[in-house]
């Protein structure tokens, strides 16, 4: 039966953390994952670009590494049409299209003094 959520969160080897994160990144590059977790599973399809994010942190006494793969599953996309202008402020016949990233603001939650 398929979820729409599947967590993880185990102590593991080195070794096995690193078997786990290639197995996602050979997922990642034929652009299918599946997620199985007992009688759960969970496909998702990335599609040929996505966002990455990536933090590291050293406190005193510990240190994290997290990796973040995020896309949209949204069917229409939107375009940016790039329409070279001639000296009469016509567009020429040739065009480049950039797909659009849609973004959205976030507040940072800082103040300038």
């Amino acid at each position: 039966m398929g979820k729409d959520k599947i967590s993880l969160k185990a102590v593991q080897g080195r070794a096995q953390a690193a078997e786990y994160l290639e197995e996602f990144a050979k997922s990642l590059r034929a652009g299918k994952i599946l997620i199985e977790q007992d009688e759960d599973s969970l496909m998702l399809c990335p599609p040929d670009v996505v966002d990455l994010e990536v933090q590291a942190k050293s406190k005193k006494g510990s240190q994290k590494f997290s990796l973040e793969v995020v896309w949209s599953t949204d069917q229409e996309q939107q375009a940016i049409r790039i329409l070279p202008v001639d000296d009469d402020a016509m567009p020429v016949k040739s065009e480049s299209t950039i797909p659009a990233k849609k973004t959205t603001s976030k507040p940072s939650g800082k103040t300038k003094n």
